[in-house]
């Protein structure tokens, strides 16, 4: 189980972004990649011979920030046995820039291996063998 402290307006909070919670983001998005785009949007920035991308602030849904944040605090709490109030912690939070970049942060931490010296170079964690070869 990897549980994360998410910080709201300075308190901090359990947060859990493991299987169940991928499932649904992939069900309402149709895809991690889609939620990836949605829940950081950036736009390129070519100016001045600069190769850069910036966060996209007219594209950010803060009500998929809200959802986003509801059910990484719920499987927090669902998981450590806490009784956590989403309500009141969302309608006192503040710093949605602040807020969206330790969600992506939590969602991509919850991808990685535990211990990233135990993948091959295949990106398989040493010790599994996978049925089917790998394309």
């Amino acid at each position: 189980m990897r549980l994360f402290d998410l910080e709201i307006d300075g308190q901090k909070y359990p947060a859990c972004c493991g299987l169940r919670a991928l499932a649904q983001i992939q069900k309402k998005y149709g895809s991690l990649s889609a939620f990836e785009k949605k829940l950081l949007p950036y736009q390129e920035q070519t100016e001045k011979g600069l190769d850069e991308k910036l966060l996209d602030v007219d594209a950010m849904d803060i009500q998929m920030i809200m959802e986003t944040t509801e059910l990484f605090l719920k499987e927090g709490a669902f998981l450590t046995g806490e009784k956590v109030e989403t309500d009141k912690i969302l309608c006192s939070a503040s710093n949605p820039f602040g807020l969206v970049l330790q969600l992506f942060d939590i969602y991509v931490m919850s991808m990685k291996p535990d211990n990233e010296e135990n993948v091959s170079k295949t990106g398989r964690a040493r010790g599994c063998q996978a049925k089917y070869p790998l394309v």
